[in-house]
């Protein structure tokens, strides 16, 4: 055998070797560093996904807490049942801000909704209904004065479920017929939604002034 022969098999058994440990290593390790990278790549973009998720989550809870936030305002004016103790507050806070107090309070009946007429609505803007507001003028703050007459409510289907309403009246002693009349004024803003459907101002032989107010408070059952 030639030394040309003999080298040239050397050559061929060395390119077979690189052959054989590039089969057997560096193409498994190329081959898995493939995988690594579109693992990596694949986690990644299911990150940037669950992040998109995550941040519309976080959209949203602030959403409604914003929202929460409007519906307890909202359940303030207009409750989700009676609640007749929101008037009462309402009405003593009134009457200590004018110096007054409240001497009874009384819970009438309570009816489904019914939209007031507009005759209805202009009067107890002047704190009286339409047919008592003459009566009234001339009765405040003299001592012979009566209530007002209460006009007849709008015909409404039995109390249930959805918006209610319920009489309430409310009688008020003040200082004189200037601070019954603010109280009367401060009773209309709430926090709680009412209407005032019914006021007179009398004041009796030892001079005490008392107003007697009927309204409507509203709510929302169900």
């Amino acid at each position: 055998m030639t030394k040309q022969l003999v080298n040239l098999i050397g050559a061929v058994a060395s390119l077979g070797i690189l052959l054989a440990g590039a089969l057997l290593f560096a193409l498994p390790q190329f081959t898995g560093a493939q995988r690594i990278t579109a693992d990596a790549a694949s986690v990644e973009q299911s990150n940037a996904t669950q992040q998109a998720v995550l941040d519309g989550l976080a959209a949203q809870a602030a959403d409604m807490t914003e929202l929460d936030a409007e519906v307890a305002e909202l359940r303030r004016v207009v409750p989700a049942s009676v609640r007749a103790d929101d008037v009462v507050q309402l009405a003593a806070d009134a009457a200590s801000e004018h110096d007054g107090r409240v001497v009874t309070v009384t819970v009438g009946e309570t009816t489904a909704f019914a939209a007031r007429t507009v005759d209805a609505a202009a009067g107890a803007a002047d704190g009286t209904t339409p047919a008592a507001t003459e009566t009234t003028a001339e009765t405040t703050g003299s001592d012979e004065g009566a209530d007002a007459a209460t006009p007849a409510d709008p015909v409404a289907a039995p109390a249930g479920e959805g918006p209610q309403q319920v009489s309430i009246t409310v009688s008020i002693t003040a200082p004189d017929s200037t601070k019954a009349t603010a109280v009367i004024d401060e009773l209309r803003k709430g926090p709680r939604a009412v209407a005032v459907t019914n006021a007179g101002i009398t004041t009796d032989d030892d001079g005490t002034v008392t107003a007697e107010v009927t309204l409507l408070a509203f709510y929302v059952a169900g």
